[in-house]
Formats: structure tokens, sequence, C-alpha cells
């Protein structure tokens, strides 16, 4: 039986507005044509709704907009502007399903940087050196002074805020009661105390208590911008700590690069491996034997759940079938299905020890560090200086 979900997350971020363009001279030919496009027509548009611009001057402007849901929306304001300004004519740009990241990046390469762009945190730090300066300019004087260092970089305000938007939890009230066995009143739940209680409750039976969307722009954008914006009141400081998580999320990629590159299927064990599970009367669903670049073998099944008593002679018999010497097996069950994984035996083990120096009077270090072993034998130490000193850049470190 599927499981089905009784809580799904939905989330948004404020979103920002912003001429596209580049204050530097020594940008490539593409940049600048972009400039040059962008900010004459910005002051044309400008003198036009002014009513100062010659009559019959036509100016273009393109709009990337980046909210699929209200695009046709937008396509009507256009409309409505175009009827009294017949010498301008504003186009819509769709994302056409990529990001606004691919996107941006598409049309700067092929020189067809929109004139406005709509875009969220992440890509406004991204773009901002293309971005056209607009600080003297009354639409960015409509900004309230809080908002502004939000959408400035170095004392140039380079984008407006347009968009403020909710963060709210959808519940599915025929799921949980299906799950709980009794009618379900939201009222209820008064505090996280009880959300949490709620959820374990769920989470003991066939159904699922949580689904957040795969969708890049909520695990990428909008769930971590509540995170982040729970660190710290202070705009710098958030900004740093996600300079943290992305350096990380980096380094991490990487890694994962690299593994992906090291390792090979080896069909042959392959086939070994899921007769041997089926001759066992092991529901098997998925098998693979993969080996790294110095020949380390990873095994990998996933079946229908079966008696996890079996487990220990499963391993030990898979070894024999593969020639390898395997370490305890890890396992990850997903509604009726199991996952069992079988690491090689590393011919050597390492042990690692690191000693820490607290600041004078105090009684927590501030730096953290985490040493693990990769699968192919590689052995990565991660450090972190935490911001600060003493037991709050302990936790931060950590």
């Amino acid at each position: 039986m599927k499981k089905l979900t009784a809580l799904a997350i939905m989330a948004a971020t404020a979103v920002s507005l912003s001429a596209c363009g580049s204050a530097e001279e020594e940008s490539t030919q593409t940049e600048s044509a972009a400039v040059s496009t962008s900010k004459d027509t910005a002051e044309a548009a400008e003198s036009a709704d002014e009513g100062t611009a010659e009559e019959g001057e036509p100016v273009e402007i393109s709009f990337l907009v980046t909210k699929p849901e209200i695009v046709t929306q937008f396509e009507e304001t256009f409309s409505t502007y175009m009827a009294s300004h017949p010498n301008v004519t504003i186009s819509a740009i769709p994302l056409s399903g990529q990001t606004i990241y691919e996107k941006l990046t598409s049309l700067y390469a092929s020189g067809n940087a929109p004139t406005i762009t709509m875009v969220g945190g992440p890509e406004f730090t991204a773009f901002s050196d293309n971005f056209l300066d607009i600080t003297d300019t009354k639409f960015a004087n409509l900004v309230y002074d809080w908002a502004k260092p939000k959408t400035s970089v170095d004392g140039k305000v380079l984008a407006v805020p347009t968009t403020a938007e909710g963060i709210g939890i959808l519940y599915n009230k025929t799921v949980i009661e299906a799950a709980t066995g009794r009618e379900f009143d939201p009222a209820s739940i008064k505090n996280r105390k009880d959300f949490e209680a709620i959820l374990d409750e769920i989470s003991k039976t066939e159904y699922s208590p949580i689904q957040m969307s795969n969708m890049d722009w909520l695990l990428g954008s909008h769930l971590p911008s509540v995170l982040f914006g729970a660190v710290s009141p202070d705009y710098d400081e958030r900004q740093a700590v996600i300079e943290q998580y992305t350096a990380l999320a980096g380094f991490l990629e990487e890694l994962s690069d690299r593994l992906e590159e090291t390792r090979e299927t080896d069909r042959h064990l392959t086939f070994k491996v899921r007769e041997f599970l089926k001759n066992e009367d092991v529901p098997v669903r998925e098998t693979e034997c993969t080996c790294d670049a110095y020949g380390r073998l990873s095994l990998q099944f996933t079946a229908e759940r079966f008696d996890q008593k079996r487990l220990p002679y499963l391993a030990g018999a898979l070894g024999e079938v593969c020639g390898r010497r395997f370490l305890p097996p890890e396992t990850h069950r997903r509604a009726r299905l199991i996952t069992v994984r079988l690491l090689e035996e590393a011919l050597y083990s390492v042990r690692y020890d690191m000693k820490q120096q607290t600041a004078e009077q105090e009684k927590f270090c501030g730096d953290g560090f985490e040493t693990f072993l990769l699968d192919n034998g590689f052995s990565v130490t991660l450090l972190c200086d935490g911001m600060g000193r003493g037991g709050m850049a302990a936790v931060d470190g950590k």
C-alpha cells in the first residue's frame, strides 16, 4: 500500500525586482550590450511614463517573470499599460521549465539579458554585478529604508522588493484521522510539542507524517530562507552563515562528483548476487555491485521486507559469493521496502584524534571539527572556526 501524506509544507520567500546591466567598463561585449540596452531602455521608459519622450519614440522592455503561476496576470498588466503608451512594447519572458539561475545564465550568455528581472535572494547575490545602479531613481526612493540594505551592494541600490509572501503548513485531515483513528481538530495543535507529538504518532503507522516537494525552488531557496532568517536579526550575520553553508555544500558536491566518477558497476557480481538472493527467497527488486578506483567493493540491494533475523546469515553468505569480507550491513527502510548495503572491509583502520585549545577564561572552544572516512578510503577532516568565542561560538562551530 502506498504511503499517504499527512502534511505538506508550502513556503515562499520575498523576491526583488531589478534592471539588468553592469557598471564595469572591463566587462565583455555581451555584458556591455546588455548594459547599454537596459540603461537606455530604462531611461526611455521613465521618460515615456512621465510624458516627456518624443511622440512615437519606440521603447522596448523585456521582463523576466519568474513566477509561472502569474505570467498571465503580468501580461494583462503589460497590455493595459501599452494601451495608454502606444510607443512602449513590454514582453514577458517565462522560465519555460528552467530555474531562475539557469534562465538568467542562458539569457546573459546569448546577449539577450532582460531589461527587468524578478529574482530571489540567491540570484540577486549571484548576478548583482550585472544589475543596474538605480539608487537615484524615483523607483528606488519608494523603498522603505529598512528594506534597502537587502537589495543594495556597496551602498548602491540594485533592486526593489516587490513581494512579501507567507509560509504555511497544509494538512490532510482525512489522512491524519485515518492514521490516528480519531477526529482531528487543527486548533488542538497549540505549540511545537503538540505538533511533534502528532507527527510522531503518524510516523508509527503506514502513513508518512510530512512530505516536502523536491522542487529546487523549495529545498534550495524557500525552506532555507526560513532557517537562515531565524539565525540573527542582523542581515550581515545571516549572510555570513549562508556563506558558510554554501561553502560546505560546494565541498560536499565536489566529494559526490568524485565518488561517482570513481565507481564502476561489476555486472558479473551483480548477476551472481541477484541469483543468490532469488534462491534464498528474498523478494529482491534491485541489485548493484560497484567497485571504486582501488577495487573496493560495495554491494547494495533493495527488496520487499523479509525476516531481518536472516540478515547476518545473508551478509556472510554474500561475502562468500563475492569472495570479499564485508563490514556489518547498513539498512534503510522505506514503506514496505528495505535497502541493504554491504561495504568491503578495509585492509587497515586509522584512528584520528584532535586537541582543542580554549581561549583565555573560556570553558568551551569555539572551533568545531569532524573526521570521517569515505568509501574510497580517503579520510576527510572538516574544520570550522565558530563566529565569536566561547559557548555560542562552539554551538556555531559544531
